[in-house]
């Protein structure tokens, strides 16, 4: 005969409040993430000039990658939730830090803080699956949070231009960004 795959019961992880939050807590963050990452040139050019912002969407990637390798470095010895807050309130921080200066090395500054958990808001879904669900729900709930995460961010860029291009300031969409990612954050 054929064996047929024993089929998971998703009832208690439908309703299961914690991940609700998780998808909201993620959505929002990766929303205000890619929105800002998505609009980083129109945004800064009016502040730093052309020369200037793109030294500062370098600088974004490799603070990424730097940030990257030192959370893997000491990951398994972290607690997941405070990473999570201090990683979407570091990018928080980093868009204070560019709506308080145009500057360029402050804007720079604030994008290397924001470029500095890029990657690690990606992973810590993952960390949040391992640690806080049953091993058969692992699977699920990280589907679950990146499925309602795409959704949501995928209309941050769009967010971000339509309100850079009525108000005619990078002001607006910092604001935003910044808001979402301290909700994220607390």
């Amino acid at each position: 005969g054929t064996a047929s795959l024993p089929v998971a019961d998703a009832g208690p992880l439908r309703l299961d409040r914690r991940v609700t939050l998780l998808c909201a807590l993620f959505g929002i963050g990766w929303l205000a993430q890619v929105a800002f990452l998505a609009q980083q040139l129109p945004l800064l050019v009016p502040r730093i000039g052309a020369a200037q912002a793109t030294v500062a969407v370098a600088a974004t990637t490799a603070s990424s990658l730097l940030g990257r390798l030192a959370m893997a470095s000491f990951m398994d010895r972290i607690d997941h939730r405070r990473a999570t807050a201090f990683s979407f309130g570091l990018q928080a921080a980093g868009m204070a830090l560019m709506l308080a200066s145009d500057t360029p090395w402050l804007v720079i500054a604030g994008c290397c803080m924001v470029g500095a958990s890029v990657g690690n808001v990606i992973t810590l879904p993952a960390m949040f699956a391992q640690r806080e669900f049953a091993p058969q729900h692992y699977g699920r709930v990280v589907t679950r949070v990146w499925s309602v995460g795409q959704v949501m961010y995928a209309f941050g860029p769009l967010g971000a231009g339509l309100l850079l291009s009525r108000t005619g300031s990078s002001t607006w969409p910092l604001v935003l960004c910044m808001a979402c990612q301290l909700a994220a954050a607390g």
